[in-house]
C-alpha cells in the first residue's frame, strides 16, 4: 500500500529533524556509511552489491556525509571520489545516532546532542504508536544508485515514510517463487539468491514471453516510487528491493510494528543460530575434510557480514525467546482454548565453565585434591592393583595399544563402545568377555573413588548445589509441577552413590536415557498412597521404585511401601 501526497512530513512529529537540509547541520550525529563504485549500481545493468564489496566508514558526521552526497568539499581524503562512488546511510537506528559509546537511549554522549522525539501518532493511530519509543525509526540517507538486494523482514510490518529525494521499491509477495539465499541465521532478514532488479529491467515483451513459458516460476513484482512526503506500508514477509533512483539525495525513516506471529519466528531464528553456530564453531576447531565441508556450508548459509555468535550467547537467545514466547501467551487472556497445546516453557541453560550437574573442576578445585585422595586411599589402590589394572592390560592388548590405556582412555574407549551398541551398531573390537569385565570394574572403581574418603566429602563438592536446588523444588515445589533435568551419566553416577544404589546391581554404569525421577506426594486420606506425613517423596530409577535405605523413613498409613518421609529425605 502506497500513500502519496500525504505529506507524512509534516504528519510525522520531529520528521523535520531528518530532513537532507537538517542533517546537513547534524556535525554531532554520527552513523556507519557505505560506499562502493558507482558501476556496482542495478541503474547501470550492475549486479546488485552486496557488503563484501562495500567500503565501510564508521563514525562519519552525518553533516560530513550529506554535504560529500551533494558534490561538495568535505576537506576528508578518506572518503572515496563522490563522482565514482555511491554511498549510503542504511540501517541506522536513530536513538544511537548521538551515542559515543551505543548505550542506545538517543541522549547522546554527556546529554548534549539528544535525539529529537519522533511521533507516530498521527500515521499509525495512538494504540499502536502507543507501545513505540520516542526514538523508534531507522534512518535512511544514500545518493543515487545506493541499494539493498532483495530480501524480506523476518519480523514485523513495515512502515516507510520518504523524506527527501526519490526512492524506488520492488515488491513481491512471500508466495513468489523467488530462491532465498540462506536459511535464517541472523536476526532480521532472509536474502534472496534471484536478482529482481534483473528481472524488473527486463523488456515487457521478454517478461510476458518467459511467464507464458513457465507461469509457476513467474515472479510476480510491484513498483513503488516514492517521493517526499509518500508513505509506504510493507506487509510481514514480502519481499522487497530498493534503490535511490533521483540526483537528490534520498532520506527516509521507517519503523517495524510487531506482528502476532513474531515471537514464533524469534524462537525459530534462535534454534537456527544456536545450530548452525555450534556446526560452525565446531568446524573452526575441527581441522578434517567434514569440518571444512561444513564450514563452506555454513558461508553459503550466511550473509556476507555475519559471524557465528558464541554458543553461551546463542543459548541466553534461545533462553530469553522461549521465555518471551511463553510470556506473550501467558498474557494472551483465556479465551476458553488449550494454551498449553502450543506453550514454550522456561529452558535453562549452563555453559560447562559454570554446570554444576557434575564433579566439575572448573567451578570447583577441591575435586581435584579429592580425587587425588581417593586415588592414594588403600581401598583403591588394592582395587586397582587386583582388578582394574589387569583389565586394562587385557582390553590393550586386545586393541594392540601400547602403553596400556589409562583409566580416562579406557573410560572414553567405554563410552563410544555403549553408545555404538545402544544404536545397534558394530561390536566392540575386543572379546565380550574382556569389555564385559573392563566395564564392570571402570563402574566399580568410579564407585569407589567417589566415595572416598567418604561418600558426604566428595558429593558435598561434586554435585552440592546441584543436589540443593533439587532440595529445594521438594521442600516447595514451584508453581509448575513438573520439571525436566537433562543431565550426564556423570550426573546420575553421584546422585546414585547419594542414594545408596549399588550401580552393579542396577544395570552398572548408567547407560544413554537412564531416568531418576523424584514424586512428591502432599498429605491425604484415601488411596493407595495415603499418608499422613507433611508430604512424601518416592524415588525411580530406570522406573522402578529405588529400595528402602538410610534416606527413606516410613511414612505412616502409608500401604504401597513405596513412599519415605519427605523431611528424613530432604
Amino acid at each position: 500500500l502506497v500513500v502519496a501526497g500525504f505529506d507524512a512530513r509534516a504528519r510525522l512529529a520531529g520528521a523535520e529533524h531528518f530532513t537532507v537540509a537538517a542533517l546537513r547541520e547534524r556535525t554531532e550525529w554520527h552513523a556507519t556509511a557505505h560506499f562502493d563504485s558507482a558501476a556496482h549500481t542495478p541503474l547501470r545493468g550492475g549486479a546488485p552489491s552486496m557488503e563484501t564489496t562495500r567500503a565501510i566508514f564508521d563514525d562519519v558526521p552525518l553533516a560530513t556525509f550529506c554535504r560529500w552526497a551533494e558534490g561538495e568539499s568535505v576537506g576528508d581524503d578518506e572518503l572515496p571520489p563522490r563522482h565514482l562512488h555511491w554511498g549510503y546511510v542504511s540501517y541506522q537506528h536513530v536513538r544511537e545516532l548521538a551515542t559515543s559509546d551505543g548505550d542506545g537511549d538517543g541522549a547522546g554522549a554527556a546529554g548534549g546532542a539528544r535525539v529529537p522525539a519522533i511521533g507516530w501518532n498521527a500515521l499509525l493511530g495512538d494504540e499502536r504508536a502507543a507501545h513505540l519509543h520516542e526514538h523508534e525509526a531507522t534512518l535512511w540517507v544514500g545518493t543515487r544508485g545506493a541499494h539493498t538486494p532483495a530480501h524480506y523482514d523476518c519480523y514485523g510490518t513495515n512502515f516507510v515514510v520518504q523524506l527527501d529525494g526519490e526512492k524506488q521499491w520492488l515488491l513481491a509477495p512471500p508466495s513468489a517463487p523467488i530462491a532465498r539465499r540462506r536459511t535464517p541465521f541472523e536476526e532480521s532478514t532472509v536474502w534472496a539468491d534471484d536478482d529482481i532488479f534483473a528481472l524488473a529491467a527486463a523488456p515487457v515483451a521478454a517478461a510476458a514471453a518467459a511467464a507464458a513459458a513457465a507461469p509457476a516460476s513467474h515472479t510476480p513484482l510491484l513498483r513503488a516510487v516514492l517521493r517526499r512526503g509518500d508513505v509506504l506500508y510493507v506487509p510481514r514477509h514480502w519481499w522487497h528491493a530498493v534503490m535511490c533512483t533521483s540526483e537528490r539525495t534520498s532520506a527516509a525513516l521507517n519503523v517495524w510494528l510487531p506482528h502476532v506471529d513474531d515471537r514464533r519466528s524469534v524462537t525459530t531464528e534462535a534454534i537456527a543460530r544456536t545450530l548452525l553456530g555450534a556446526v560452525a564453531t565446531a568446524a573452526m576447531v575441527d581441522r578434517s575434510a567434514a569440518a571444512a565441508a561444513a564450514a563452506a556450508s555454513i558461508d553459503e548459509l550466511s550473509n556476507p557480514t555475519e559471524a557465528p555468535a558464541a554458543l553461551f550467547t546463542n543459548l541466553e537467545l534461545l533462553g530469553a525467546a522461549l521465555h518471551n514466547d511463553e510470556q506473550c501467551d501467558d498474557d494472551d487472556g483465556d479465551d476458553g482454548g488449550d494454551d498449553d497445546a502450543a506453550r514454550f516453557y522456561d529452558v535453562r541453560t549452563m555453559d560447562f565453565g559454570r554446570e554444576n550437574m557434575v564433579a566439575n573442576t572448573a567451578t570447583c578445585p577441591r575435586l581435584d585434591e579429592l580425587a587425588t585422595a581417593a586415588q592414594q586411599a588403600p581401598a583403591f589402590t588394592d582395587f586397582f592393583k587386583r582388578k582394574l589394572q589387569p583389565a586394562l592390560a587385557r582390553a590393550s592388548a586386545e586393541l594392540g595399544e601400547s602403553p596400556p590405556l589409562g583409566v580416562g582412555a579406557a573410560t572414553r574407549f567405554t563410552d563410544c563402545v555403549v553408545a555404538a551398541l545402544c544404536h545397534g551398531k558394530a561390536p566392540p573390537p575386543v572379546k565380550p568377555t574382556t569389555f564385559a569385565e573392563l566395564y564392570t570394574n571402570l563402574t566399580y572403581s568410579s564407585q569407589l573413588l567417589a566415595s572416598q574418603p567418604s561418600p558426604q566429602a566428595y558429593l558435598r563438592f561434586a554435585i552440592g548445589s546441584f543436589v540443593a536446588q533439587l532440595v529445594d523444588n521438594v521442600r516447595a515445589p514451584p508453581r509448575r509441577p513438573f520439571m525436566l533435568y537433562s543431565g550426564h551419566d556423570t550426573t546420575l553416577q553421584p546422585l546414585l552413590v547419594a542414594l545408596n544404589v549399588s550401580l552393579l546391581a542396577n544395570g552398572g554404569w548408567p547407560p544413554y536415557a537412564s531416568t531418576l525421577t523424584i514424586e512428591t506426594y502432599a498429605a491425604r486420606a484415601g488411596g493407595a498412597r495415603r499418608h499422613t506425613a507433611p508430604f512424601a517423596v518416592r524415588v525411580l530409577y530406570h522406573n522402578r521404585v529405588l529400595p528402602k535405605s538410610t534416606w527413606c523413613a516410613p511414612v505412616r498409613g502409608d500401604t504401597s511401601g513405596e513412599l519415605c518421609d519427605g523431611r528424613n529425605f530432604v
